[in-house]
Protein backbone atom coordinates (compact mmCIF):
# COMPACT_ATOMS: atom_id res chain seq x y z
CA UNK A 1 0.00 0.00 0.00
CA UNK A 2 1.48 3.28 -1.12
CA UNK A 3 1.38 6.60 0.62
CA UNK A 4 -2.04 8.21 0.30
CA UNK A 5 -3.96 4.90 0.00
CA UNK A 6 -6.59 3.80 2.49
CA UNK A 7 -6.95 0.36 3.98
CA UNK A 8 -9.95 -1.92 3.47
CA UNK A 9 -11.22 -1.27 7.00
CA UNK A 10 -11.06 2.48 6.42
CA UNK A 11 -13.01 2.20 3.18
CA UNK A 12 -15.68 0.09 4.88
CA UNK A 13 -16.16 2.85 7.43
CA UNK A 14 -16.44 5.42 4.62
CA UNK A 15 -18.91 3.33 2.60
CA UNK A 16 -22.14 5.01 3.88
CA UNK A 17 -20.79 8.43 2.90
CA UNK A 18 -19.81 7.62 -0.69
CA UNK A 19 -21.91 9.11 -3.56
CA UNK A 20 -24.23 6.90 -5.54
CA UNK A 21 -25.28 6.88 -9.18
CA UNK A 22 -28.59 8.42 -10.24
CA UNK A 23 -28.99 6.01 -13.15
CA UNK A 24 -28.77 8.74 -15.79
CA UNK A 25 -25.39 10.44 -15.52
CA UNK A 26 -23.24 7.33 -15.31
CA UNK A 27 -21.30 5.95 -12.38
CA UNK A 28 -19.15 7.92 -10.03
CA UNK A 29 -15.49 7.15 -10.50
CA UNK A 30 -14.15 5.15 -7.60
CA UNK A 31 -10.99 7.12 -6.74
CA UNK A 32 -9.25 5.42 -3.85
CA UNK A 33 -6.57 8.09 -3.50
CA UNK A 34 -6.66 10.84 -0.92
CA UNK A 35 -4.10 12.74 -3.00
CA UNK A 36 -1.46 12.17 -5.64
CA UNK A 37 -2.17 9.79 -8.49
CA UNK A 38 -5.73 8.94 -9.60
CA UNK A 39 -5.61 5.20 -9.92
CA UNK A 40 -7.90 2.36 -8.94
CA UNK A 41 -6.93 -0.28 -6.46
CA UNK A 42 -7.67 -3.81 -7.76
CA UNK A 43 -10.34 -5.72 -5.87
CA UNK A 44 -12.03 -2.70 -4.25
CA UNK A 45 -14.37 -1.49 -6.96
CA UNK A 46 -17.47 -2.98 -5.32
CA UNK A 47 -17.24 -0.77 -2.22
CA UNK A 48 -18.38 2.46 -3.91
CA UNK A 49 -21.29 0.82 -5.74
CA UNK A 50 -24.10 1.45 -3.26
CA UNK A 51 -27.75 0.68 -3.83
CA UNK A 52 -29.84 3.49 -5.29
CA UNK A 53 -31.79 5.19 -2.47
CA UNK A 54 -35.59 5.47 -2.59
CA UNK A 55 -36.63 8.47 -4.61
CA UNK A 56 -33.54 8.47 -6.81
CA UNK A 57 -30.24 10.24 -6.45
CA UNK A 58 -28.31 12.90 -8.29
CA UNK A 59 -29.34 16.51 -8.85
CA UNK A 60 -32.98 15.66 -9.62
CA UNK A 61 -33.38 13.71 -6.40
CA UNK A 62 -31.90 16.59 -4.41
CA UNK A 63 -34.32 19.23 -5.72
CA UNK A 64 -31.79 20.92 -8.03
CA UNK A 65 -32.09 21.51 -11.76
CA UNK A 66 -31.14 23.97 -14.46
CA UNK A 67 -33.55 26.76 -15.30
CA UNK A 68 -33.21 30.23 -16.78
CA UNK A 69 -31.72 31.39 -13.51
CA UNK A 70 -29.06 28.69 -13.55
CA UNK A 71 -28.60 25.66 -11.32
CA UNK A 72 -31.28 26.44 -8.75
CA UNK A 73 -34.10 25.06 -6.63
CA UNK A 74 -37.64 26.26 -5.98
CA UNK A 75 -39.71 26.51 -2.82
CA UNK A 76 -43.46 25.84 -3.10
CA UNK A 77 -45.43 26.57 0.06
CA UNK A 78 -48.75 27.56 1.55
CA UNK A 79 -49.09 30.15 4.32
CA UNK A 80 -51.88 31.54 6.46
CA UNK A 81 -52.87 35.18 6.86
CA UNK A 82 -50.19 35.74 9.52
CA UNK A 83 -47.31 34.66 7.26
CA UNK A 84 -46.90 31.30 8.97
CA UNK A 85 -45.91 28.44 6.64
CA UNK A 86 -48.35 25.53 6.63
CA UNK A 87 -46.51 23.14 4.31
CA UNK A 88 -43.64 23.47 1.86
CA UNK A 89 -41.90 21.43 -0.83
CA UNK A 90 -38.44 21.93 -2.33
CA UNK A 91 -38.23 21.13 -6.06
CA UNK A 92 -35.95 21.83 -8.99
CA UNK A 93 -35.82 25.31 -10.49
CA UNK A 94 -37.40 24.26 -13.79
CA UNK A 95 -40.47 22.60 -12.22
CA UNK A 96 -43.73 24.46 -12.81
CA UNK A 97 -45.53 25.78 -9.75
CA UNK A 98 -48.80 24.07 -10.66
CA UNK A 99 -47.23 20.61 -10.43
CA UNK A 100 -46.95 20.90 -6.62
CA UNK A 101 -50.30 22.62 -6.08
CA UNK A 102 -52.24 19.57 -4.94
CA UNK A 103 -49.34 18.16 -2.91
CA UNK A 104 -48.95 21.37 -0.92
CA UNK A 105 -52.66 21.75 -0.15
CA UNK A 106 -53.15 18.07 0.67
CA UNK A 107 -50.53 18.22 3.46
CA UNK A 108 -52.02 21.18 5.32
CA UNK A 109 -52.87 20.25 8.89
CA UNK A 110 -53.54 22.95 11.50
CA UNK A 111 -53.90 21.55 15.05
CA UNK A 112 -57.11 22.34 16.90
CA UNK A 113 -57.96 22.39 20.56
CA UNK A 114 -59.82 19.41 21.91
CA UNK A 115 -60.12 15.86 20.59
CA UNK A 116 -60.83 16.93 16.99
CA UNK A 117 -58.23 16.22 14.36
CA UNK A 118 -56.21 18.85 12.52
CA UNK A 119 -57.95 21.24 10.19
CA UNK A 120 -57.08 20.46 6.56
CA UNK A 121 -59.47 22.67 4.57
CA UNK A 122 -58.87 26.44 4.41
CA UNK A 123 -61.76 28.89 4.26
CA UNK A 124 -60.46 30.51 1.09
CA UNK A 125 -57.36 30.52 -1.08
CA UNK A 126 -55.56 33.10 -3.22
CA UNK A 127 -52.97 32.04 -5.82
CA UNK A 128 -51.18 33.66 -8.76
CA UNK A 129 -51.61 33.04 -12.49
CA UNK A 130 -49.26 30.06 -12.41
CA UNK A 131 -52.11 28.05 -10.88
CA UNK A 132 -54.78 29.32 -13.29
CA UNK A 133 -55.52 26.09 -15.13
CA UNK A 134 -58.38 23.68 -15.27
CA UNK A 135 -56.74 21.02 -13.12
CA UNK A 136 -56.06 23.34 -10.19
CA UNK A 137 -59.51 24.91 -10.32
CA UNK A 138 -61.20 21.52 -10.56
CA UNK A 139 -59.24 20.31 -7.51
CA UNK A 140 -60.41 23.32 -5.50
CA UNK A 141 -64.03 22.85 -6.59
CA UNK A 142 -63.90 19.18 -5.67
CA UNK A 143 -62.76 20.03 -2.16
CA UNK A 144 -65.17 22.95 -1.83
CA UNK A 145 -62.47 25.59 -1.30
CA UNK A 146 -63.31 29.15 -2.31
CA UNK A 147 -60.48 30.54 -4.39
CA UNK A 148 -59.36 33.72 -6.10
CA UNK A 149 -57.00 33.13 -9.02
CA UNK A 150 -56.55 35.62 -11.88
CA UNK A 151 -57.21 34.31 -15.35
CA UNK A 152 -54.33 34.15 -17.82
CA UNK A 153 -54.50 36.34 -20.92
CA UNK A 154 -54.28 33.40 -23.33
CA UNK A 155 -56.95 31.48 -21.41
CA UNK A 156 -59.23 34.48 -21.50
CA UNK A 157 -58.71 34.90 -25.25
CA UNK A 158 -59.41 31.20 -25.87
CA UNK A 159 -62.61 31.41 -23.84
CA UNK A 160 -63.81 34.46 -25.75
CA UNK A 161 -63.11 32.82 -29.10
CA UNK A 162 -65.47 29.99 -28.20
CA UNK A 163 -68.32 32.40 -27.57
CA UNK A 164 -71.13 30.86 -25.52
CA UNK A 165 -69.35 27.51 -25.52
CA UNK A 166 -66.47 29.11 -23.63
CA UNK A 167 -68.57 29.45 -20.50
CA UNK A 168 -68.58 32.19 -17.89
CA UNK A 169 -65.35 33.79 -16.66
CA UNK A 170 -64.11 32.56 -13.27
CA UNK A 171 -64.99 34.75 -10.32
CA UNK A 172 -62.28 37.08 -9.07
CA UNK A 173 -62.26 39.09 -5.82
CA UNK A 174 -59.69 41.88 -5.96
CA UNK A 175 -59.83 42.61 -2.23
CA UNK A 176 -59.17 38.98 -1.36
CA UNK A 177 -56.41 38.71 -3.96
CA UNK A 178 -54.52 41.59 -2.36
CA UNK A 179 -53.92 39.35 0.64
CA UNK A 180 -51.86 36.98 -1.49
CA UNK A 181 -48.80 39.04 -0.62
CA UNK A 182 -48.62 37.05 2.62
CA UNK A 183 -46.98 34.23 0.65
CA UNK A 184 -44.30 36.55 -0.71
CA UNK A 185 -43.72 37.97 2.75
CA UNK A 186 -43.42 34.45 4.14
CA UNK A 187 -40.75 33.57 1.57
CA UNK A 188 -38.87 36.79 2.36
CA UNK A 189 -38.99 35.87 6.03
CA UNK A 190 -37.55 32.42 5.30
CA UNK A 191 -34.81 33.92 3.16
CA UNK A 192 -33.47 35.76 6.17
CA UNK A 193 -31.64 32.50 6.72
CA UNK A 194 -28.56 32.70 4.48
CA UNK A 195 -28.34 28.92 4.19
CA UNK A 196 -31.82 28.86 2.67
CA UNK A 197 -31.48 31.95 0.48
CA UNK A 198 -28.27 30.72 -1.18
CA UNK A 199 -28.51 26.95 -0.69
CA UNK A 200 -24.84 26.13 -0.59
CA UNK A 201 -25.68 22.66 0.69
CA UNK A 202 -26.29 19.96 -1.90
CA UNK A 203 -28.34 17.50 0.16
CA UNK A 204 -32.13 17.89 0.05
CA UNK A 205 -32.50 16.53 3.59
CA UNK A 206 -30.29 19.33 4.94
CA UNK A 207 -32.20 21.94 2.94
CA UNK A 208 -35.53 20.67 4.31
CA UNK A 209 -34.13 20.78 7.84
CA UNK A 210 -32.92 24.37 7.39
CA UNK A 211 -36.26 25.38 5.87
CA UNK A 212 -38.25 23.79 8.69
CA UNK A 213 -36.10 25.45 11.36
CA UNK A 214 -36.39 28.81 9.60
CA UNK A 215 -40.18 28.47 9.47
CA UNK A 216 -40.45 28.25 13.25
CA UNK A 217 -41.37 31.51 15.00
CA UNK A 218 -38.48 33.21 16.81
CA UNK A 219 -38.42 33.00 20.62
CA UNK A 220 -40.26 35.79 22.38
CA UNK A 221 -37.94 38.32 24.04
CA UNK A 222 -38.08 38.89 27.75
CA UNK A 223 -40.27 41.79 28.85
CA UNK A 224 -38.77 44.73 30.70
CA UNK A 225 -40.40 43.65 33.97
CA UNK A 226 -38.93 40.17 33.76
CA UNK A 227 -35.49 41.59 33.06
CA UNK A 228 -35.67 43.79 36.17
CA UNK A 229 -36.81 40.82 38.24
CA UNK A 230 -33.83 38.75 37.13
CA UNK A 231 -31.41 41.56 37.85
CA UNK A 232 -32.88 42.00 41.32
CA UNK A 233 -32.44 38.33 42.19
CA UNK A 234 -28.79 38.14 41.09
Amino acid sequence: MERGDLSDDEWVRLQPFLPVSNGRCGRWRNHRQVGGRHGRTPGRNAVAELARPPGGGGAGGEGLSRSRGGFTSKLDLSADGRCRPLFLVVTGGQRADCTQFEAVLAKIGVPRLGPAGPRRKPNSLAADKAHSNGRCREYLRRRGIRHTIPEKTDSQAARLRKGRRGGRPPSFDEDRYRKRNTVERTINMLKQSRALATRYDWLLATTNAVTSSSARPPPQPWSSGSAHDRQGKT
